[in-house]
């Protein structure tokens, strides 16, 4: 298994050469997804060790599936931008780097090199935003990003040292479950985690970057880099139990309120992908309130919101570019009357809202679902909470659909270049597994 984790490390260096890019970022995809599946084959136990440092569970492996799957949507998102020749061969090398970093989050057991990938991670993020944004802001957005992000996660790397003077040893698998810590120390480590999500109060980049951001960009950081957050959460929380118990009420109330307040900024937004942005803080909410309870139940609903969010977030931002690059705004009254011009194309705007809003059959349904039941199980009174973020889900979903689709058309339609087979096959797989991996629940278990 090593073989392939190599041959694609060595890949990083073929991109600089005379070898055409394509190939090569097709060639990494393809050979990692074999040893992905060849777990499958051969048998994954709980942690399958590729190496001293390295091991795969069931959270990581799905993850790893969601990244490699969403890596091929955004090269065929991001030809359009590639063919204009916008560095496209720079682009494919921060993107592939970028592609190993997160991998390597996923596979690492040594809890220092988690927090070295981890943040690695943020610098080819910050080179695409910087490099393939399409608006002067783009600077800002991504110092805003660099500075949230790196500021808070000195009290992650402060907090990793403590952990290795106490065990002595900073892989996972001999870390001391449950060890006795200070409180704070708990709450500092999440921090990182709290800002990668990101929840309320800790949001204020992520609006910002996804609107500089290009397509792929956006796809890339809404459908695997917030899961980052979550992902540490899971992989931290079995080493402070008895911190975790003692601010669990605390950081669900919080997680969930902050829901509601990103739901109410969604209904004023008339840019269509702050809109998009906020909507992914008001998931982002619900899955911490889910997983802070650390039930199995939660647990599982928490890997299908992770899944089920990466595919419909990822959608709406490819929705979004399609009507941003013919008609150069986001301005949701600009982009009134697409049913006049794209009747195909509103069809697949309506799903995807009603899945946005956790209609059936689609995942978000079950996974929102789960968390209910083991957030009202653990306090009964956050069900009524729980209940008015899904009201409000729904409230700005139809707004999304409905503004952009109905009312007095925009002349500027009828100079619309038609949605080519490329943009409705990125749409289709986004569409497919959101809406029919619900036949097969026992893969997330």
């Amino acid at each position: 298994m090593m073989k392939f984790i190599f041959m694609n490390l060595f890949s990083l260096f073929m991109v600089l050469s005379l070898i055409n890019y394509f190939n090569i970022q097709l060639m990494f995809m393809f050979s990692l997804m074999f040893m992905l599946f060849s777990m499958v084959v051969f048998g994954v136990d709980f942690f399958s060790m590729v190496y001293l440092f390295m091991g795969v569970d069931v959270v990581s492996y799905i993850l790893l599936l969601l990244l490699m799957w969403m890596g091929f949507m955004i090269l065929l998102a991001s030809l359009s931008s590639l063919n204009l020749g916008y560095f496209n061969r720079k682009f494919m090398l921060v993107f592939l780097i970028l592609m190993v970093s997160l991998v390597m989050v996923f596979l690492v057991l040594n809890l220092f090199l988690f927090y070295l990938m981890f943040e690695f991670s943020l610098i080819p993020m910050f080179f695409m935003v910087l490099g393939w944004g399409f608006q002067y802001d783009r600077v800002e957005a991504g110092f805003y990003m660099f500075i949230y992000t790196f500021i808070y996660s000195l009290p992650l790397l402060m907090c990793l040292c403590l952990i290795d003077y106490q065990n002595l040893s900073m892989v996972y698998l001999l870390s001391n479950m449950g060890m006795l810590m200070d409180s704070y120390i708990y709450l500092f480590l999440n921090l990182a985690f709290l800002v990668k999500l990101p929840i309320y109060s800790f949001h204020m980049w992520l609006p910002k970057a996804h609107v500089e951001a290009s397509v792929g960009g956006s796809m890339i950081l809404a459908s695997v880099m917030l899961k980052l957050g979550s992902y540490g959460i899971l992989r931290f929380m079995l080493m402070f139990l008895n911190s975790y118990n003692l601010y669990s009420f605390s950081l669900v109330l919080w997680s969930i309120l902050g829901s509601v307040m990103a739901s109410l900024v969604c209904l004023r937004q008339m840019d269509l992908k702050i809109l998009v942005a906020y909507s992914s803080v008001v998931h982002m909410g619900v899955l911490l309130g889910g997983l802070i309870l650390l039930k199995n139940m939660s647990i599982l609903g928490g890997v299908i919101i992770m899944i089920s969010h990466g595919l419909c977030s990822s959608g709406m931002f490819v929705l979004v570019n399609l009507v941003y690059e013919r008609l150069s705004s986001r301005n949701i009254f600009m982009n009134k009357g697409l049913v006049s011009v794209f009747p195909y194309l509103t069809v697949l705007w309506f799903i995807i809202s009603v899945n946005n809003m956790s209609s059936p059959p689609s995942l978000n349904l079950f996974g929102e679902y789960l968390l209910l039941l083991v957030i009202g199980g653990g306090y009964l009174g956050f069900m009524w909470i729980m209940g008015l973020v899904m009201f409000l889900s729904a409230c700005y979903s139809i707004f999304f659909y409905s503004y952009s689709q109905y009312g007095e058309i925009n002349l500027n339609l009828f100079c619309m270049v038609n949605v080519s087979v490329r943009e409705n096959l990125v749409l289709l797989m986004h569409l497919i597994p959101l809406n029919l991996l619900f036949l097969n629940l026992f893969l997330f278990i």
